[in-house]
């Protein structure tokens, strides 16, 4: 991992945003379901705008990465 990534992700983690979201049940399970079957929850992401608003600062603090 890059140092500006791992900066990038030390500041998001102090962020009470991020810090709520991931500490979230229904988003744990998203994230989850990201993890075990990424299509799957990237269809049911884009049925939910408030989950890919979420996910979508997810990805920019650096926490969650698509592939």
């Amino acid at each position: 991992m890059r140092l500006r990534s791992v900066i990038q992700k030390t500041k998001a983690m102090q962020d009470p945003d991020i810090q709520n979201i991931l500490q979230d049940h229904v988003m744990r399970q998203v994230l989850i379901d990201f993890q075990e079957n990424s299509r799957a929850g990237q269809e049911d992401t884009y049925k939910e705008p408030m989950v890919m608003s979420t996910i979508q600062k997810l990805i920019s603090g650096g926490i969650v990465q698509m592939r």
